[in-house]
This record gives C-alpha cells, sequence and structure tokens, in this order.
C-alpha cells in the first residue's frame, strides 16, 4: 500500500496546487483513519469469528479470500473491457482533475476512497489484519503491529507531505522554492 500509485498521485496532485499543504494534510490524514478503521473492524472481527483453526486459517478465512481473489479478477477484466479502443488516448480521470480544487473537507475523503476503500487496498489491508490476529493473542501486541501497518502503508502518503512542511512546495514561484532554485543553492561541479 505504501507504493499503491492512486494515492500517491492523489497527494502529488493535491500539494502542487495552492493551498495543497492543508488539503494534503487532510488527505493524509482520511488515509490513516480510514486504513486504521479498516483495519481495526476486519481484526475484531477475525478475533470473535475464530479466524484460526489451530495452527492454520479457519476454513471461512480461505474461502473469504478465494471470493475476494475472484471479485478482484471481475473488476481486472471489467477495467481492461473498458479500456479505449486502439489508438484512442485516454482521457483524464475526474478524481485527477478535482484536485486542483478540493477543499480539506473533501480532500479527507479522497483520502478515505484512495487508500481505506480501494478495493486492491482492502485485500492487502484485510490480509494484514487476518496475519495480526493469527500472530498473538495479546490485545497490546495486536495494537503496536496495526499501528505500525497503518504506518508503512501510508508512508507513501505521508512522505510527500512531511517534505512539502518541512522544505516547502516546489511549486515554481512558490515560498519554498522552485526546481531552478533548489539546484541554484548546489555547489557547481568540479568536473
Amino acid at each position: 500500500m505504501a507504493l499503491s500509485p492512486f494515492p500517491i498521485i492523489g497527494i502529488v496532485l493535491i500539494l502542487a496546487a495552492p493551498g495543497g499543504l492543508s488539503r494534503g494534510t487532510a488527505f493524509l490524514a482520511g488515509s490513516l483513519v480510514s486504513v486504521g478503521a479498516v483495519a481495526a473492524v476486519i481484526l475484531a472481527v477475525e478475533s470473535r469469528a475464530g479466524a484460526t483453526e489451530g495452527d492454520d486459517p479457519a476454513t471461512w478465512v480461505s474461502v473469504l479470500t478465494l471470493v475476494i481473489g475472484v471479485l478482484l479478477l471481475l473488476l481486472a477484466y471489467r477495467k481492461w473491457t473498458g479500456r479505449p479502443a486502439g489508438g484512442e488516448p485516454p482521457g483524464m480521470p475526474k478524481w485527477m482533475e478535482a484536485t486542483q480544487s478540493l477543499t480539506a473537507a473533501k480532500a479527507a475523503g479522497m483520502g478515505v476512497l484512495l487508500s481505506g476503500l480501494n478495493p486492491k487496498n482492502l485485500v492487502l489491508i484485510g490480509a494484514a489484519a487476518t496475519g495480526v490476529a493469527g500472530s498473538t493473542d495479546d490485545a497490546g501486541e495486536r495494537v503496536v503491529a496495526l499501528a505500525a501497518f497503518v504506518a508503512v502503508g501510508c508512508a507513501g502518503g505521508a512522505i510527500p507531505v512531511l517534505a512539502t512542511a518541512l522544505w516547502g512546495s516546489a511549486r515554481p514561484g512558490s515560498s519554498g522554492g522552485s526546481a531552478s532554485g533548489c539546484c541554484a543553492t548546489t555547489p557547481p561541479s568540479p568536473w
């Protein structure tokens, strides 16, 4: 998830727009909350439902994993057959265009949708929660493991937000410098 392209594209586009840091922070908050909430719900359900039978996953967990895999294959087929005809350029997705004019609340909502509710990420979140549920019975250890997963899973969006907060925007004309401005402070090469 840390390298999932949609949240990273979304955060970079949001940060590149005017007022991007506040909206990027809201996007990141939505990502963290949604990934954490989905993982916690799955972990709670698996803990209550008995996700393991001895050292092996319960039968229902294996069946659910298979059903999710089939659903992902169907989504992939639908996406494949819905692509533009040969030679026809694809249009820019509407959500990408919307990143330039989002409010902070809508940016947080986009973080929820692109991170925690993205079907591909749901599978990864479910796998992580299943792994945590089967690894220990100690609630404290589960919370720490889940928090570590959320932090690492959302790092792809957190790193650009933190970099922008620390060093400013790389947008030309912004207070944080520009591509030429950042290189102007680099010493000349001796070669």
